[in-house]
């Protein structure tokens, strides 16, 4: 790491971790069980997808 030089860098930086824990707090939270989006098998040998990683394929999910 590289220490800021000026007052503006350091802002800068400041600005930039938060802009980046923000992100960090939006991003969906899902189990460690998530496999490439994917939450292995049902009872019929189907994929079950992690719908935080596939809400499209959320059956819930209102459609237009």
């Amino acid at each position: 790491m590289t220490w800021p030089v000026s007052s503006q860098e350091a802002r800068e930086l400041r600005e930039a971790e938060a802009a980046a824990q923000a992100e960090a707090d939006a991003a969906p939270r899902h189990g460690r069980d998530c496999a490439d989006g994917w939450l292995g098998e049902d009872d019929q040998g189907r994929p079950r997808p992690c719908l935080a990683c596939r809400p499209h394929l959320d059956p819930n999910r209102d459609r237009p």
